[in-house]
């Protein structure tokens, strides 16, 4: 793979699949497009035939573990939180993350209640797997909005003080 200037331009010259697969050969205006072009590519999210980005098919239970290994284990409850986070992957069917949405996740809520777990405990969970959400998209490991972005949390009930 090679970025050279070419007569005022930047030609990109690369086999993302290797020497047996395709090659590809452009030209863009700086070498900053040409580089982003380039890691588009090898980033396996992108249609190297259509020029068109791929629809990100990852489960929730595969981005909980990139998280993990970019973010997650610098925090101070790394192994506890990533645990939660499984946990609760595997509570919602391990689904695909573009695809959760608000329903699912009020589904998983209204559950839980019914289980006897406290609201205070679901708001850490939602609040947790949104700072997963956004860590990745600063990451630029995913590409699109947290799904969860609208979902709000839940009423606590205050309890008195006691000595």
């Amino acid at each position: 793979m090679a970025i050279k200037k070419d007569n005022g331009k930047w030609k990109l010259d690369i086999r993302p699949n290797g020497i047996k697969g395709k090659r590809i050969i452009k030209l863009f205006d700086t070498k900053a497009q040409a580089m982003q072009y380039q890691n588009q590519l090898l980033s396996g999210r992108f249609d190297i035939q259509g020029d068109q980005p791929l629809a990100d098919n990852r489960q929730l239970n595969e981005l909980i573990q990139i998280w993990y290994d970019l973010h997650g284990r610098s925090l101070k409850s790394a192994v506890d939180t990533k645990n939660r986070l499984f946990k609760l992957s595997e509570f919602l069917g391990d689904p695909v993350a573009r695809l959760i949405n608000p329903e699912l996740l009020a589904q998983y809520r209204k559950t839980r209640l019914d289980a006897g777990i406290s609201p205070a405990t679901l708001n850490r969970e939602l609040i947790t797997l949104k700072a997963l959400f956004r860590e990745l998209k600063r990451l630029s490991v995913i590409d699109y909005e947290s799904p969860l972005l609208v979902v709000r949390k839940l009423r606590e009930e205050k309890t008195e003080l006691s000595y």
